[in-house]
């Protein structure tokens, strides 16, 4: 059984639903997207929060891209030009990470109505899923 905040969280993953809503419903719905990404994940990793902090890119087909650093209670986003310098800040948001599977993990953002899953691929690639808007490769930068 989970707890009241572990419910609060899969109700904020599971689309901010309102109080209303089942959350054995919730469970259910976030099994369901965990089990599928498992599946899809072949040789996934472990989905260690920890395993993710610091900073990904998504390259953009005109060679810029979008660079988003993880750390244990924020994401921080941001465009680069094609030589990698800082364009445009995209945003920097309180979070919290949940644990959802041996590959996915969750982020849930204060407020509710906001959640990313994250598909740990391997050391050096996460797919982070917007549901409702898509999926996105990224790839670890190296340290500074």
């Amino acid at each position: 059984m989970r707890s009241a905040q572990q419910r609060g969280a899969v109700d904020q993953i599971g689309g901010g639903r309102s109080s209303a809503y089942n959350s054995d419903m919730a469970d259910t719905h976030l099994l369901a997207l965990a089990v599928g990404f498992a599946v899809c994940a072949g040789n996934a990793y472990a989905a260690d929060p920890n395993s993710i902090f610091g900073r990904w890119i998504e390259k953009l087909p005109n060679r810029t891209g979008i660079v988003t650093e993880f750390k244990p209670q924020s994401i921080e986003s941001y465009s680069v030009d094609r030589a990698g310098h800082r364009v445009k800040e995209v945003g920097n948001f309180s979070v919290s990470y949940l644990n959802l599977s041996l590959s996915t993990i969750g982020v849930v953002f204060p407020g509710g109505g906001r959640s990313i899953l994250i598909l740990v691929k391997s050391r050096d690639t996460i797919v982070l899923d917007f549901p409702g808007m898509g999926a996105h490769t990224l790839k670890r930068l190296s340290s500074r």
